[in-house]
Parts: structure tokens; C-alpha cells; sequence
């Protein structure tokens, strides 16, 4: 459940690409507040749609390193901010990467 506001963008989305696949290292500017305790990564194969959280816990950390992607696809993330309640912030601004 989103029900608290906080300005959240999705700064970084770097690319690592294997034989076999790759993986996107992605990072965001830290959300100060005593009352923060993490962040949720969202990823989706369609733009503006379909959303699903990647991490099962809180991230702790600004960063998140997605090795689930497959070569020629394109993936469209997103992130939040969850407080000490519980609650996430809004979605913040759409980033998209695709594996060559």
C-alpha cells in the first residue's frame, strides 16, 4: 500500500552482459529520514505496467543488483521507499535497460 510521499529517482541502471545473460546493477539517491527503512525494486517487461517487486525484503541500501534477465529483452524498473509503518512511498520515475 503506497500512502506516503517521498521524491525518489532512479538516478543509475548499468549493464553487465555475460554469454549467457547479464545483469543490471541499478542505484538511486539515499531518502533521508530517521524513519526509513529500506527501498523495494519493481521490474517489469512492459512500459508503464505490470509491475512486480524483485527483492523480498526491504533493501537497506540505495543499490540492487538484478541478475534475473535474459539477452534481447528489455526491462522497465522502478522503486519505492518503505518506512517504519510499513507503507511505500509513490513509485519513482520509470528507468529501462535492455540486454544486448
Amino acid at each position: 500500500m503506497r500512502e506516503f510521499g517521498v521524491a525518489l529517482l532512479l538516478c543509475c541502471l548499468m549493464a553487465c552482459v555475460t554469454p549467457s545473460g547479464g545483469e543490471f546493477r541499478l542505484s538511486w539517491d539515499a531518502v533521508p529520514g530517521d524513519d526509513i527503512v529500506g527501498y523495494n525494486v519493481y521490474r517489469s517487461e512492459l512500459s508503464g505496467q505490470g509491475y512486480r517487486r524483485i527483492n523480498t525484503d526491504p533493501l537497506p541500501q540505495p543499490s540492487y543488483t538484478d541478475s534475473d534477465v535474459g539477452r534481447g529483452k528489455t526491462y522497465y524498473y522502478r522503486v519505492t521507499t518503505v518506512n517504519t509503518a510499513g507503507l511505500e512511498s509513490e513509485f519513482s520515475e520509470e528507468r529501462s535497460k535492455t540486454v544486448d
